[in-house]
C-alpha cells in the first residue's frame, strides 16, 4: 500500500493497512468487468460504504494501485445517480483514439493537481512521473 500519507495522519499501517486492503480489494473484484454498478449496489455486495468504496474507486486509478480505468456514467433509471466500472490498465483508451476536449481537460488538471500534493508531501519523484505523464495526453 501507499504511504500513511494517501490516507491521512491518523493512518496507522498495522491497525488500519489490512482493513483498507482488504476493502479495495473488494471495491475493485466487484466493479472490474462489464457490469454498471451504483455505489448502493458496491456497498451491498461488498459491505464497504459508500464513501469508502467511492475514495477506493479513486484510489485504484492511481499508477501505484493498478491505474484501473474507472469510468462513470449517470443510470439510465433517471434517478440522477452515477453508475462505475472498472477496466484493467492494459485495456485504458490508447493515445491514437480521440478524446473529447473537456475529458481531456479534467484529466490534466486532476494530474497536475495530484502532482502538487504530491510535491507538497515531497515525493518529487512521483510528482515528475505524473507531470510526464500529463505531457503525453
Amino acid at each position: 500500500m501507499e504511504s500513511p500519507q494517501a490516507f491521512g495522519p491518523l493512518f496507522e499501517e498495522k491497525k488500519d493497512g489490512p482493513r483498507l486492503q482488504r476493502a479495495m480489494r473488494l471495491v475493485r473484484d466487484s466493479c472490474l468487468g462489464t457490469a454498471w454498478k451504483s455505489l448502493r449496489e458496491i456497498e451491498k455486495e461488498t459491505g464497504v460504504p459508500q464513501a469508502s468504496a467511492s475514495a477506493h474507486l479513486r484510489h485504484l486509478t492511481r499508477p501505484e494501485w493498478g491505474g484501473y480505468l474507472k469510468e462513470r456514467r449517470r443510470s439510465e433509471d433517471g434517478a440522477g445517480l452515477f453508475v462505475y466500472r472498472l477496466r484493467p490498465p492494459d485495456s485504458v483508451r490508447s493515445a491514437d483514439v480521440p478524446m473529447k476536449p473537456a475529458a481531456r481537460l479534467r484529466m490534466i488538471r486532476g494530474a497536475v493537481q495530484r502532482a502538487l500534493e504530491d510535491m507538497d508531501a515531497g515525493l518529487y519523484l512521483t510528482a515528475k512521473r505524473r507531470l510526464k505523464e500529463v505531457s503525453n495526453l
